[in-house]
C-alpha cells in the first residue's frame, strides 16, 4: 500500500568510489562494509529508517529534520576521523511516497540532487531544512540558489557546518537575502463582515507578488494569517 507523507530524506554518497571501483575491487567492498557499518547505527539511533544502498549511496528517511540534521552531523564526523573515505551529504524535506520498504517522489530526487552538488566532507540541505533548524543550535550558511538537475524550480541550498569547519567557497556565489518582510492580514474597516474575504485576498496577492523577487525572503501565508485578530505588538510580531 502506498503512503503520501512528508518525511525527510538524507543521501549520502562515497567521494570517488568509482574510480577506487576500477582500481581495486577488494578495497571498494571492504570500504561499503565499513560505510554500512558507520552510517547504520548512527541512522537508527537518530530514529531514522534505512531504506536502501544505490550503488556506494545510502538513502534513509527521518520524522523530524532535527534527527535528520544531528544524524548526518555524527555520521560526517566519523567518517572524517576514521579517514579513509570522504562523504557528500544531502537533506531535504518533502512530499514522498512510501511503498514496500521503498520511497519515491521529487522528495527523494531533491535531496539526491542536493548531495550529488556538496563538496566533500560536508552535509548540504534544502531550504526547508534550513528554515526548521535556523532556530536551533546548528550552524548553517546560504550557499547559493542551485538549478538542479530535474528539478523544475531553481533551489535555495545551505551548508550545515560541522565543528571549527569552515563554510566551503562556492562559484557563482550570491548574496544571501536582502531581508525578510511579512506582510500582516488586511483588516476589514467596513460594517460589512462580508468583505473579510476582500481583505485577505489583498493581503495573499501581495504576499504572491513579493515572492517572486529573488533575494527577498517572504514569511508564508500560514504564519502571517495566525496573527489575524491579535493585538501584539509589533517586536513581538516581529520575533
Amino acid at each position: 500500500m502506498a503512503i503520501r507523507q512528508l518525511a525527510v530524506i538524507m543521501f549520502t554518497d562515497i567521494v570517488g568510489y568509482t574510480v577506487l571501483m576500477g582500481n581495486n575491487e577488494e578495497k571498494a567492498f571492504e570500504l561499503l562494509n565499513r560505510n554500512r557499518a558507520l552510517q547504520k547505527p548512527i541512522i537508527e539511533s537518530f530514529n531514522g529508517k534505512w531504506i536502501k544502498e544505490i550503488g556506494d549511496g545510502v538513502l534513509a528517511s527521518f520524522n523530524t529534520v532535527t534527527d535528520a540534521v544531528n544524524a548526518a552531523i555524527q555520521i560526517q564526523e566519523r567518517a572524517i576521523e576514521e579517514n579513509n573515505f570522504q562523504l557528500r551529504i544531502g537533506v531535504h524535506l518533502g512530499e514522498v511516497v512510501f511503498e514496500n520498504d521503498d520511497v519515491f517522489g521529487d522528495g527523494v530526487n531533491i535531496a539526491s540532487r542536493i548531495q550529488s552538488v556538496a563538496a566533500p566532507g560536508t552535509i548540504y540541505v534544502s531550504e526547508t531544512v534550513h528554515q526548521n533548524i535556523s532556530n536551533k543550535n546548528f550552524r548553517t550558511v546560504f550557499l547559493k540558489t542551485q538549478v538542479l538537475k530535474n528539478v523544475k524550480t531553481p533551489l535555495r541550498t545551505y551548508q550545515v557546518l560541522l565543528s571549527n569547519q569552515e563554510p566551503e567557497p562556492v562559484t557563482g556565489m550570491e548574496p544571501e537575502s536582502t531581508g525578510n518582510i511579512a506582510v500582516l492580514p488586511f483588516i476589514n474597516m467596513s460594517n460589512d463582515p462580508d468583505q473579510d474575504y476582500f481583505c485577505d485576498g489583498i493581503t495573499e496577492e501581495i504576499i504572491n507578488a513579493l515572492a517572486q523577487i529573488e533575494k527577498l525572503r517572504v514569511i508564508a501565508r500560514t504564519s502571517v494569517f495566525s496573527l489575524k485578530n491579535k493585538q501584539l505588538d509589533i517586536r513581538e510580531i516581529g520575533r
